[in-house]
């Protein structure tokens, strides 16, 4: 779970599967083209961020980086698609995973945000428990190693609960943003 292991970086791309929010899906799209050769592999959630991506890429370069594309889980999903998540952090076979998702900056503006979650920083404890005289440590049941799984698998479902809340209000609010500006125009026209 602690990663780091691997020689793989990878990027986890949260966005959406619906349209009608252009500038919010092309700001994620155009920061991505940027960060997108210094990993190894992306994957992109949300079928409409994956078609503007997949096209940009067509159209303008070839990368080495694999491109992976899924539909952003539903509601009654997301539990399941956590799950699946930390399963593949599991596995240990990468050096470095980060997650980009569009963060709110103001009211009706959001920005791309990137946040590594893989690996943790383990030093001081892999020291500790390498020292000769533990007699001092306290005993603990179950382990510290076990202690720290499970607040790693915590930390990771309240990130990607968080991350998933963001992207869908992002969606929501870029989507009432443009609806509102598209009823000022039919208004003036009338």
């Amino acid at each position: 779970l602690i990663g780091g292991h691997g020689k793989k970086k990878t990027l986890l791309v949260f966005g959406g599967n619906k349209g009608l929010v252009g500038g919010l899906w092309n700001r994620l799209v155009d920061y991505l083209t940027v960060q997108l050769e210094s990993y190894h592999e992306v994957m992109v959630y949300g079928e409409d961020v994956a078609k503007r991506l997949d096209l940009i890429i067509s159209r303008k370069f070839r990368s080495k980086t694999r491109l992976y594309f899924f539909a952003f889980p539903p509601q009654g999903k997301i539990p399941l698609f956590q799950t699946d998540l930390l399963k593949f952090f599991q596995e240990g076979s990468f050096s470095k995973i980060d997650i980009v998702w569009p963060k709110m900056v103001a009211f009706s503006f959001f920005q791309p945000f990137k946040k590594t979650i893989i690996p943790f920083d383990l030093k001081a404890d892999i020291q500790s428990s390498n020292t000769k005289n533990n007699s001092a440590w306290p005993i603990f049941e179950p382990n510290r190693k076990k202690i720290f799984e499970e607040l790693a698998d915590k930390y990771l479902f309240s990130v990607i609960r968080r991350i998933i809340i963001e992207t869908k209000l992002a969606e929501s609010l870029s989507r009432a943003t443009s609806m509102e500006k598209a009823k000022g125009e039919v208004d003036k026209l009338i």
